[in-house]
């Protein structure tokens, strides 16, 4: 798929689950959602960044697993940040925030 930047992982074989994702740059946003988007859709994680609010009429357990895959996506995220982008939402709690 091209160069994706700096990436997570090793020097290619058998990565197991270490995802390579592209780094965001001030000219590549579009590419660049395109490619997250569709490797945390592959991982599950990709629908906490359309929650829509609805959590009051959903367990506990509901609510738990959504703030789980919230956490595992904002990590996701972050891997995926230059240096200067990443002090700029490091302290963002949730994955739509960053």
């Amino acid at each position: 798929m091209g160069d994706q930047g700096g990436g997570v992982g090793g020097d290619g074989g058998d990565q197991g689950d270490l995802i390579h994702y592209p780094v965001l740059t001030t000219t590549n946003y579009t590419s660049w959602l395109i490619r997250v988007q569709a490797i945390m859709e592959d991982h599950g994680v990709w629908e906490v960044m359309e929650l829509t609010g609805e959590t009051s009429k959903q367990g506990i357990m509901a609510v738990a697993a959504k703030k789980a895959k919230g956490t595992k996506a904002r990590a996701h995220l972050l891997q995926c940040l230059s240096d200067d982008l990443l002090m700029q939402v490091a302290m963002k709690k949730t994955s739509k925030e960053v």
